[in-house]
């Protein structure tokens, strides 16, 4: 088993996703393009708090651009993700001034 691991590279695969997996994410400098659209659509839309469902529809987004740009607005303490049933909840966090 362990000639046949080697042969097929089945092992060498698995190390190298361990790698992959373990490494440390990078932090974007940069603010993504559906994060941008997704903040100002916080700010100016009122919203304090909106499905990602919702999000992408009225962004005209995929789901997968939302959550990614919700995960970055997160990371940046400018949203809150909480998770309702089924339903991922966006919540704004911005502080009025």
């Amino acid at each position: 088993m362990e000639y046949l691991n080697k042969v097929l590279g089945i092992e060498v695969a698995y190390e190298d996703l361990q790698e992959r997996c373990s490494a440390e994410k990078k932090t974007r400098e940069e603010i993504l393009p559906s994060a941008q659209m997704l903040l100002l659509h916080f700010i100016y839309g009122g919203a304090q708090e909106l499905s990602t469902s919702q999000a992408a529809k009225n962004l005209e987004l995929t789901p997968a651009s939302i959550s990614r740009a919700s995960k970055q607005l997160e990371e940046m303490g400018l949203l809150h993700i909480k998770k309702e049933a089924v339903e991922v909840m966006l919540k704004k966090m911005l502080r009025k001034e």
